[in-house]
């Protein structure tokens, strides 16, 4: 759909017409960098009620079952929140040619 939004706006692509490509429309630079902020922040808080969980057995062997769940949600909060923002410096670069 970010490939599709450069192309469309100079008409070499016809343009779509869709609750999706409306909210594409919509998003800015600004709003999908909030967004991944606040994933990478629930990831963060995820990890560190992990570490926290970890001190109270005094840095010693940890039970798995416990922890491996919430850490493996916050690692790929983590990662998903670095990829909205990666996407969205992409899509502000590709805006910044169409609005020339």
């Amino acid at each position: 759909m970010i490939a599709r939004r450069l192309p469309s706006k100079r008409g070499l692509l016809p343009r779509k017409v869709g609750r999706a490509h409306q909210l594409m429309e919509r998003l800015n630079l600004e709003g999908l960098l909030l967004f991944a902020v606040a994933i990478v922040l629930v990831g963060g808080a995820g990890v560190l009620a992990c570490f926290i969980s970890w001190s109270n057995v005094d840095f010693g062997n940890l039970d798995f079952r416990t922890v491996a769940r919430p850490l493996t949600f916050s690692m790929t909060a983590i990662a998903v929140g670095v990829q909205v923002a990666l996407a969205a410096f992409l899509m502000s670069l590709l805006d910044l040619d169409a609005k020339q």
